[in-house]
């Protein structure tokens, strides 16, 4: 197959995974008639449901990169996953992570308050925050994470080789991701709705900070820590900002 058909092959298989996946989450998000409706809400109400969807997750967020890298349709230097300057990134990482945990705690001060005034439902970030208050609830969020930073870093990399030039890949990259997002119903849904929008807010600016990240350091590995502290550190601002009525 021709070496540049098949990251697009790869692209628009990931695509229509996903946007298959959350239309059809969606759809029976409420009860529908037939088998296949009976056995999905079977699901929902069995007690261990929640876990039902964490091994496709591992398939798709992980699964699906590290077959193209057994392919050969990626590398390890453009998924991020080799850097020889580790220590020499460290400072840049550290800077840029700074700057950007910075502009969007300014950022999400200025939601709060906007937010304020529509009611409980304005807290979109609480089952995050319980998560994380929860026993080894941080093992659960660096998961979440981990699945985030290889898929972006998955769509860094098609579009980086595909054009050989790593700065139009990371922004292609975080367009992609943008792009795929509005194929799900659900975050569609939510980000219409100004109370229910924080969530999708906070990841998309991460995104864009990790896309800065990568730029100059190219470590997936420092991607995720710096990705980790990001969020730690918003969720514990807004978990303030919500005992303080502000």
């Amino acid at each position: 197959m021709d070496d540049e058909l098949q990251p697009i092959l790869w692209l628009a298989l990931s695509f229509l995974l996903y946007a298959l996946a959350t239309n059809v989450v969606w759809y029976y998000r409420e009860p529908r008639p037939g088998r296949i409706g009976r056995l999905v809400e079977t699901i929902k109400r069995w007690p261990y449901g929640a876990w039902f969807p964490q091994p496709l997750h591992l398939l798709y967020y992980l699964g699906l990169p590290y077959l193209a890298l057994l392919m050969g349709v990626v590398n390890l230097r453009s998924m991020g996953l080799i850097d020889l300057g580790w220590f020499h990134h460290l400072g840049k990482g550290a800077i840029l992570g700074g700057v950007g945990l910075l502009f969007l705690t300014l950022v999400w001060g200025y939601y709060a308050r906007s937010t304020r005034q529509l009611g409980p439902e304005a807290d979109p970030l609480s089952s995050r925050l319980a998560t994380l208050n929860q026993p080894l609830g941080w093992a659960l969020l660096l998961l979440d994470l981990v699945y985030l930073e290889a898929h972006w870093a998955f769509y860094r990399s098609l579009p980086t080789q595909l054009l050989d030039d790593l700065y139009s890949g990371v922004f292609l990259g975080l367009a992609l991701v943008l792009l795929e997002g509005a194929s799900n119903p659900l975050l569609r849904h939510d980000l219409s709705r100004p109370e229910r929008a924080g969530g999708i807010l906070l990841t998309g600016g991460i995104a864009l900070v990790i896309a800065l990240v990568y730029l100059f350091t190219r470590n997936l590995w420092l991607c995720v820590l710096i990705h980790l502290g990001i969020e730690v550190g918003l969720l514990r601002l807004w978990g303030y900002l919500v005992r303080a009525r502000v």
